[in-house]
């Protein structure tokens, strides 16, 4: 329960990074978030599946956790996995904003994705959709920038040597 509870707080605090070190990566990442969020949610509800809970009869502070979680979960929320779609969106572009944490990306994303199929949210395809869904997303919005950036690099550079 915990790396998928650690997944509000990667989405929440880890963005800043990309504020504070990596303008260049903040319009693709949030062209990507909003993108992903909208085809996930709109899969969410045109077909709308759930992953069978199993009962928790210990009274631990981690059965504790998942029962106050099931709590307040919708059930019918798991083709595609959101907290995959988004922690693999988030950490595709850390990774390319800051290479030498990519490893640290990769595996927290990783353990936030089955960490969905340990707490009985999602099934492996929910996961393996969220995967291609955000990697589709960020690849194809992270190139649409560059190639914005490209474009208006001669311009800016031409502007420069009149000044």
């Amino acid at each position: 329960i915990i790396p998928y509870l650690f997944y509000f707080v990667y989405l929440w605090i880890f963005p800043l990074l990309l504020l504070k070190k990596a303008e260049r990566f903040v319009i693709p990442y949030t062209m990507a978030m909003i993108a992903n969020g909208l085809l996930t949610g709109a899969l969410n509800l045109l077909i709308p599946t759930h992953a069978p809970r199993v009962p928790l009869p210990n009274h631990d502070l981690f059965s504790n956790l998942l029962r106050w979680y099931y709590s307040l979960a919708r059930l019918f929320t798991s083709f595609p996995s959101l907290h995959t779609s988004q922690s693999i969106c988030l950490a595709f572009f850390l990774s390319k904003a800051f290479p030498k944490f990519k490893l640290l990306h990769i595996f927290i994303a990783f353990m936030i994705s089955i960490s969905t199929l340990l707490v009985k949210q999602h099934y492996s395809p929910d996961v393996i959709a969220g995967t291609v869904i955000a990697l589709v997303f960020s690849w194809y919005f992270d190139k649409l920038w560059q190639r914005k950036l490209e474009k208006s690099a001669p311009v800016l550079s031409s502007i420069d040597s009149v000044i």
